[in-house]
């Protein structure tokens, strides 16, 4: 600490953060800024506060360069920043000093009045609320947040008092270096575990930054482990519901927006709180803050009526929309006990349905403390689970976002859904939220993407066009960049062909699980389906085939857009060619193919014998078995581009590669022709026989096929097995304990339940062996 004090002293220098737009640097920037230091900043990744860090001087250059650092004197960084990055790398090269966040953000606080709120939980609105009584009482206090707070000014502010509210993190052991005239003490549960090794590792940090405080440690005696650790310290000042608190909260009554809660003071009436936030476990952050202000000399009604305007930090229960047909309310937690806590405060607005979606934050956390996950949703009519929100970890099993599906399973009490990406979360969400519904969105990543695009959405449309929006919530969908197009599919001119809305795919593929497509078309002729590939293109709607559905996972959340199925006699039709040649539609089985071509002494197609689907699926993924591949007896395909214009292709410029043809991609196979040679017609059936009953073990089997392509090296079954896979169940979905690159399900399975499996065995085959598994089923989504 002693050579951070002595750089401060010297104001005349250079600073340079790394991940300066994280919420924390952020704050610490703009002090050192105020303190006289000329400051930048760079982030990999920059966001809305990089302009609040140049309104206030302080450019944030985007990406890591070690050109960075060149003309500074002191870099300062965050645990978010890898060990190898190139600017730090630079900086030890070259000499540079390298300072930790937290601790040059307690250095700057010696020699002050600081107040620092540290705890697992509530520690950015109760050190916002402290802030905001300092300020009503005329202290002019300086502050650093873990949280934009519109009404103080953002996440950090330099007063011209000596006070100091800081958020003091814990996360990565700094806490224990303040030296502050208070410490608030939130809570005390496990977190952090990729710095902590233990809970009593944690607790030891906390211990320590208690035994440096110079005045009172105010904490919460509601907690049990705060209680243990600091209810015997001479110095304490507890508060709660709990009998024998120092300030005790009694009478607590929920009001529309907030609470009113009675404080008393050792037993003595203090007065009432009314506060314009919901929530017990904001009444017990309101009692800290209170025993705060009074612990400076704040007098109980000045304390009141800034509580009683107190503005909370952005995404804390922070309403996107509010009306009575719909709610968006986004929020930081992150824990499971801020979880649970915002799960019972939104349950308490009373919506018909409350829905909620979810980014882990960390594999760490997800694997330390994923089992508390599931319980702290109770109450939660449907969650959508997205992927985890790394924070610079690298992957680790056990910590993915699969993993807790499985746990979300296990638990049963709420309905689970994953999400491959925050953007089909939201595109999921909007497609099917009904009247009444409240959507949580929950974490403490990037997760906020899906507020602000709530928010544009709705947020800015005129009335009339958002009760037709929410008119028409039930019937068609709206969703993605196209939204205001699919309701508008000109399905009546459609000569022969079906068209649903809403339609369920689960029973049209194999796996028979899965969601709805927002429009499916069963085209009956050549015509319509040009006429609908042609809209698709022109609106930006996707469009996708479906085949038999026997390599095909459809994601619970549906699939957007367009999905179309050949369907009639126009596209099953096979007809004998010159030279040996036959065409068959794409709506053609293979084993319709391979029966046809057996009865007319048509030799080479045998081995597609057994393989479920259709040509048109067979040709676009160049599917095969014992060695063979369709690609290499195809002599041309016919098939139809975007627009709707119809052309055929010459072998050579489909370019057939292992399960892929890269020639087909985004365009339609209407026909194929195959290039046979005259054989014995009963040789060809036996050969074909035998080719089935190889794969008679999987007769009534609800799977697609095999899961992964061959990586090179060997089978992926073999690679699965190794690994321990074979028998491996989540919810109804199983990989088989016949062959590991099969995945079964069952009556219950959900399609969440076949990608978790298909994930976790990617990602142990990658962590462990270095093997890179590609999916070989096709992922509607």
């Amino acid at each position: 600490m002693d050579n951070i004090q002595a750089f401060l002293r010297c104001k005349k220098r250079r600073v340079h953060l790394l991940g300066v737009c994280g919420v924390g640097m952020a704050g610490l920037a703009f002090l050192l800024k105020k303190k006289g230091f000329e400051v930048t900043g760079c982030d990999l990744a920059p966001n809305r506060l990089a302009p609040w860090l140049a309104k206030h001087g302080i450019p944030v250059a985007a990406g890591h360069d070690p050109a960075h650092v060149l003309k500074a004197d002191l870099l300062i960084r965050t645990g978010a920043v890898a060990e190898n990055n190139a600017e730090l790398c630079a900086a030890r090269r070259a000499g540079k000093k390298i300072f930790r966040r937290g601790l040059v953000l307690a250095a700057i606080s010696a020699g002050t009045t600081s107040i620092c709120v540290s705890g697992a939980h509530g520690k950015t609105t109760t050190a916002a609320m402290i802030a905001q009584i300092l300020r009503q009482a005329g202290f002019d206090p300086s502050f650093c947040i873990g949280g934009e707070v519109p009404v103080l000014g953002g996440v950090a502010g330099h007063g011209k008092g000596n006070h100091i509210v800081l958020e003091a993190d814990e996360s990565d052991g700094t806490l224990a270096f303040y030296r502050p005239r208070l410490s608030v003490i939130t809570n005390v549960d496990f977190d952090h575990a990729e710095h902590f090794r233990d809970f009593s590792a944690l607790q030891r940090c906390f211990a320590a930054a208690a035994g440096r405080t110079r005045g009172k440690i105010i904490y919460c005696s509601d907690d049990p482990a705060s209680r243990k650790m600091f209810r015997r310290a001479q110095n304490a000042v507890s508060c709660g519901f709990s009998a024998g608190a120092n300030l005790r909260l009694r009478r607590w009554k929920a009001a529309p927006r907030g609470f009113a809660v009675r404080l008393e003071t050792d037993g003595k009436k203090s007065g009432e709180l009314n506060l314009p936030v919901p929530g017990r476990h904001n009444a017990l952050n309101a009692a800290m803050a209170c025993a705060a202000g009074l612990e400076l000399g704040v007098p109980f009604a000045v304390i009141s009526r800034a509580l009683a305007g107190f503005q909370p930090a952005a995404r804390r229960f922070e309403r996107i929309i509010e009306t009575k047909k719909l709610l968006i309310l986004s929020d930081y937690a992150h824990h499971p006990a801020e979880i649970s806590a915002l799960v019972k405060t939104a349950r308490a607005l009373k919506r018909k349905r409350l829905l909620a979606v979810f980014q882990p934050h960390r594999y760490s956390r997800t694997k330390t403390l994923g089992r508390l996950f599931p319980p702290a949703f109770r109450g939660i009519d449907q969650l959508i689970l997205c992927p985890v929100y790394a924070a610079s970890e690298e992957k680790m099993p056990g910590g993915t976002s699969w993993d807790l599906y499985e746990k979300f399973r296990q638990y049963g009490k709420t309905p689970t859904f994953c999400a491959s990406s925050l953007k089909q979360a939201w595109d999921y969400l909007k497609a099917g939220f009904r009247p009444g519904d409240g959507i949580l969105i929950i974490g403490a990543g990037d997760v906020v993407k899906i507020a602000e695009w709530a928010g544009n959405e709705f947020a800015g449309r005129k009335t009339a066009v958002f009760r037709a929006q929410l008119k028409s919530a039930r019937k068609k969908p709206d969703v993605g960049t196209w939204q205001r197009n699919i309701a508008k599919f000109p399905a009546g001119r459609l000569k022969s062909s079906v068209v649903k809305f809403r339609e369920p795919l689960a029973q049209k593929t194999t796996l028979r699980v899965g969601g709805s497509a927002d429009i499916f078309i069963e085209a009956d002729d050549l015509t319509d389906l040009a006429l609908t590939a042609g809209w698709a293109a022109e609106n930006r709607v996707p469009l996708r085939m479906l085949g038999a559905g026997s390599n095909t996972l459809v994601s619970d959340l549906g699939a957007r857009g367009i999905v179309a199925r050949l369907k009639g006699v126009f596209w099953r039709k096979i007809r004998l060619e010159k030279n040996n040649e036959i065409t068959a539609g794409a709506g053609t089985s293979l084993g319709k193919l391979t029966d046809w071509a057996a009865k007319h002494g048509l030799a080479g197609a045998e081995f597609l014998a057994g393989i479920p689907g259709t040509i048109g699926g067979a040709v676009r993924m160049n599917a095969g078995a014992f060695g063979r591949e369709i690609g290499g007896i195809i002599s041309r395909v016919k098939i139809m581009e975007p627009a709707g214009n119809v052309k055929t292709l010459l072998r050579n410029r489909l370019g057939f590669a292992y399960r892929r043809c890269a020639g087909l991609e985004n365009r339609i196979v209407l026909e194929a022709t195959l290039k046979l040679t005259r054989g014995n017609p009963d040789v060809i059936r036996k050969k074909m026989d035998q080719i089935r009953r190889r794969k008679n073990w999987m007769k009534g089997m609800r799977s697609a096929g095999s899961v992964f392509k061959n990586p090179v090296g060997g089978p992926a079954g073999r690679v699965l097995e190794r690994l321990g896979l074979k028998g491996r169940k989540i919810g109804g979905a199983k990989i088989s304990e016949q062959h590991a690159n099969i995945i079964t399900t069952g009556k219950n399975a959900l399609a969440s339940d076949v990608l978790a499996l298909i994930e976790i065995a990617r990602d142990l085959a990658g962590i462990k062996r270095g093997i890179d598994l590609e999916r070989e089923i096709e992922y509607f989504e």
